[in-house]
């Protein structure tokens, strides 16, 4: 469940650990895998606050 709530995203492709310490850094190869599988458009993550309301990534 960790690895789910703690994994953020990053420019690179494929996955690296997370500089948190927990969880894991993914890039856009992994998303796209992801949401084409769950037959999903987006994703939405909420545990950093973001200056301008929200970011997008990948």
């Amino acid at each position: 469940m960790s690895e789910i709530l703690w994994s953020d995203p990053q420019p690179q492709a494929g996955r690296s650990e997370s500089k948190r310490g927990v969880g894991l850094q993914f890039g856009p190869d992994v998303t796209e895998r992801f949401l084409k599988l769950n037959n999903l458009e987006y994703v939405v993550r909420s545990h950093e606050v973001k200056q301008e309301g929200y970011e997008l990534a990948h």
